[in-house]
């Protein structure tokens, strides 16, 4: 998987949960949650970060 992958996946995701009333903020907080959990594991926190960036621009 790629940061392009990530990020197409994150906004994906963003549109199927607000399309059922999810606030896209949750999706960010889930990979907030994630980035600290993973934070010893540089690949995963370069995937997760791009994932915030791509909410964050929403």
């Amino acid at each position: 998987m790629t940061a392009p992958t990530t990020t197409e996946f994150v906004d994906w995701l963003v549109d199927i949960l607000t399309s059922r009333g999810a606030p896209a903020p949750a999706v960010r907080l889930a990979l907030t949650h994630y980035a600290e959990a993973l934070r010893d594991f540089p690949r995963a926190a370069r995937f997760l970060d791009a994932g915030r960036k791509a909410v964050a621009a929403r």
